[in-house]
């Protein structure tokens, strides 16, 4: 009797370690964000001109579906195990890379910028398929995305190699077509509903 009353008390401070564990993952999560949209306003303070506010609304593009994406994955995954958390660490610190160089994204630091913001979608889409776990219907409309999810950062890396009004010119490519694209990204993974796995920690 005694072994088995053990088993539970022993459950509640793992679980209250894991709570805490996904407490400090959400909290880094949301404060690259805000740092991101801190930077949005302050590349555009820095260029108070039409000129400056397109590239702020390029910026904010990029930061916003790269913030949704991963906002998606995160209330519908069930995978929380320390992989998934690993995962998103990486991609929140590899945002926080592209974050830092935002302001200069149109100028000297913008491969920076752009390797960093593609290095935030390749570890999404790893955790994509790492979050379909064994289910293959799931797994497969994951890859049937990839185009769509790597062309966004594929053309921020190209615009980086341009010099103005191309590298402009790139971004207004990019941002039309994430915006024209993330939808239908957006139905076909809901139409494969919620992951479960067994895997998932808390």
């Amino acid at each position: 009797m005694r072994s088995a009353a053990a088993g539970p008390a022993m459950e509640p401070p793992q679980r209250a370690a894991d709570d805490r564990a996904v407490g400090a993952l959400e909290l880094f999560f949301d404060l690259v964000f805000v740092y991101s949209m801190s930077q949005v306003t302050h590349l555009i303070e820095e260029h108070p001109s039409w000129t400056g506010f397109s590239h702020g609304l390029l910026a904010l593009v990029a930061i916003w579906w790269a913030w949704v994406c991963y906002a998606w994955l995160t209330n519908t995954s069930a995978e929380s195990g320390n992989p998934a958390r690993t995962l998103i660490f990486l991609a929140m610190s590899a945002m926080l890379v592209a974050s830092s160089s935002l302001v200069g994204a149109f100028g000297d630091e913008a491969m920076t910028f752009a390797l960093a913001l593609l290095t935030v979608r390749l570890l999404h889409v790893v955790l994509l398929i790492y979050s379909a776990g064994g289910d293959t219907r799931r797994r497969r409309t994951f890859l049937r995305l990839l185009p769509t999810l790597l062309s966004g950062p594929g053309l921020v890396v190209l615009a980086a190699t341009q010099e103005p009004p191309l590298r402009e010119c790139c971004g207004s490519v990019r941002c039309s077509w994430t915006s024209a694209a993330r939808p239908c990204s957006a139905w076909a993974a809901c139409t494969c509903g919620p992951a479960t796995s067994s895997n998932a920690t808390a």
